[in-house]
């Protein structure tokens, strides 16, 4: 089975009610970029996996999200697992992301989340980059890192790079090459002296509303594996719980 369409994303939701999902819920799908423009898309509850590819006549094309993709299955996915009990590093996930309801501000709630992040995600540096209260433009709220100084405080326009990307399109990506991703923006490096090689992204959303933000890692020695991207998904959403709350 395969679609064409003139977007990955529309290619994706093309391809899900064959595999009676849903579009509508893109923050389930852990995505991972590869540098030949391909994306591998994973839906972790049902255990779907699909390729979306540059069609043939593009796929040499300098821009690939521009370009019309291809959606087809991955014909080597893994059988469903079998359930087991919560392994400890589980529970020690759960245990952890409770200290996030603690917080005493949004910053706070954010440094927490990135502490969290930090343990059982091996990477260089890392932010939670939020929306302004006026809606107006992207802040670095906390970070950690070499430069990560120079960047707190610091805003972006809505758009900017991946981040831009996740605000309106609110799914986890792993990019191995971000210097081969037409979306990374490279404006945050050149400012701060720091360099991005590889990265990973989930959105912070809260119940029911939109996407406020996303928290990023950069730099992972070994590569960001799916299950870091879920893990951090895990911290995000919890992050986003308290985000919501304390709006109420």
């Amino acid at each position: 089975m395969s679609v064409e369409s003139a977007g990955w994303l529309d290619a994706l939701a093309l391809a899900l009610p064959q595999f009676k999902l849903s579009a509508g819920r893109l923050d389930r799908f852990v995505c991972a970029m590869n540098p030949d423009g391909s994306v591998e898309v994973h839906e972790p509850v049902a255990n779907v996996r699909l390729r979306v590819v540059p069609t043939q006549e593009h796929a040499a094309a300098d821009m690939p999200w521009s370009s019309h993709l291809l959606a087809e299955p991955d014909d080597h996915a893994a059988p469903p697992p079998v359930a087991a009990p919560l392994d400890d590093r589980v529970v020690a996930l759960f245990d952890r992301c409770s200290e996030i309801s603690a917080a005493s501000d949004a910053r706070a709630a954010c440094t927490i989340a990135l502490n969290i992040v930090r343990e059982f995600v091996p990477a260089n540096a890392g932010a939670v980059i939020m929306t302004t209260p006026d809606g107006a433009r992207l802040e670095f709220i906390s970070a950690f890192g070499p430069q990560s100084q120079k960047v707190v405080g610091s805003t972006l326009p809505l758009n900017h790079g991946i981040v831009g990307f996740i605000r309106d399109f609110p799914v986890g990506v792993i990019v191995k090459d971000v210097h081969r991703d037409a979306r990374f923006g490279g404006g945050v490096d050149r400012s701060s002296g720091y360099t991005t090689r590889s990265l990973l992204a989930v959105p912070v959303r809260t119940a029911n509303g939109p996407t406020a933000g996303c928290l990023e890692l950069l730099n992972s020695q070994d590569g960001f594996l799916p299950r870091d991207l879920e893990t951090t998904a895990t911290i995000a959403s919890a992050l986003g719980a308290w985000l919501g709350g304390s709006q109420n």
